[in-house]
């Protein structure tokens, strides 16, 4: 242990070097390392939100400062890094006037959660909407995600629950959350991206990124007042256990091909007739894709509708 400590040491300093001699790809190559060890560090995020923006990319950078503050919510150095890059990305992060002006309560919930999630903001809207649906038309069960990173969709479908459904008891529409809350598995060699079938691994989001906490989502809900039930560990460990007898709201934001996969073995037999799926990443990682494409009917498949692109 002590010796991997000292690796690390040395791998997180030798980042900084790279950096500082504006190397951004071997700051990043060593920072992958740092993050595959699953160990939360006030300094890695941080790093490579500066290795992305010296790569001229800053939404990755804002990612990585936000999934720093999941574990380190008094970083200053994080905070006032993530205010700068927000400030430039905001014609991306910041809603149309129209959705303002016809999805007020939409908009009210993304000001308090777009800096707790790693989704963009029609992908948010769309899981707002079929939380919505199913409150509405009363289909039966619970909304489950899996895959939750900074808690912000969970707590978004939550905060739908509460306000449509209309017996107005969590009890009876649970929301579940489930996720490792220590980053991401190891890919495999499906797991390649689609569009360029670069491998996982290159892509500077594979094993050990993504990292959330459990503590986290807590305090997130507790904040808005709703309840949400952090399901901690692999899918393969947790779903077969999972409470849940009927799902009428599935988000699968699993990216890999053997956890999209997990996922829709355990949950997918529980949806409820008019129950809502949203996959995240079917359009950007090929392994997803083929995990859908070889579990749904050629009906389902072609009922799918791109959100984003993505």
């Amino acid at each position: 242990m002590r010796c991997s400590r000292v690796a690390r040491c040395i791998g997180v300093e030798a980042a900084e070097a790279a950096l500082a001699s504006g190397d951004a790809r071997r700051a990043l190559s060593l920072l992958d390392a740092a993050k595959r060890e699953r160990r939360a560090t006030a300094t890695v995020d941080v790093l490579r939100a500066q290795a992305f923006l010296l790569s001229n990319d800053p939404m990755s950078a804002r990612q990585a400062l936000l999934e720093n503050l999941r574990h380190f919510p008094e970083s200053a150095d994080a905070r006032e890094l993530l205010l700068h890059v927000n400030a430039a990305l905001s014609p991306m992060l910041d809603l149309p006037e129209s959705v303002i002006r016809d999805e007020p309560l939409f908009a009210m919930c993304y000001e308090g959660i777009r800096d707790h999630t790693m989704l963009t903001w029609p992908r948010l809207l769309n899981i707002f909407h079929n939380v919505r649906d199913v409150c509405v038309d009363g289909v039966e069960g619970d909304v489950v995600e899996c895959g939750v990173a900074g808690g912000g969709s969970a707590v978004l479908a939550a905060l739908a629950v509460r306000h449509f459904d209309p017996r107005g008891d969590a009890s009876t529409r649970r929301v579940f959350a489930c996720d490792t809350f220590e980053g991401m598995p190891n890919p495999t060699e499906r797991d390649v991206m689609a569009q360029s079938g670069e491998r996982a691994e290159a892509s500077h989001w594979s094993t050990g990124t993504c990292s959330g906490s459990a503590d986290h989502l807590a305090r997130l809900a507790a904040h808005f007042g709703v309840n949400v039930t952090p399901v901690v560990g692999l899918f393969e460990q947790t779903l077969p256990a999972l409470p849940v007898e009927r799902v009428a709201s599935l988000h699968v934001d699993a990216d890999w091909h053997d956890s999209t996969v997990c996922a829709l073995e355990h949950l997918y037999p529980k949806l409820q007739p008019h129950a809502t799926v949203q996959f995240d990443d079917y359009d950007y990682w090929q392994g997803c894709r083929e995990a859908v494409d070889s579990f749904l009917s050629p009906e389902a498949r072609r009922a799918l509708k791109s959100v984003d692109g993505n």
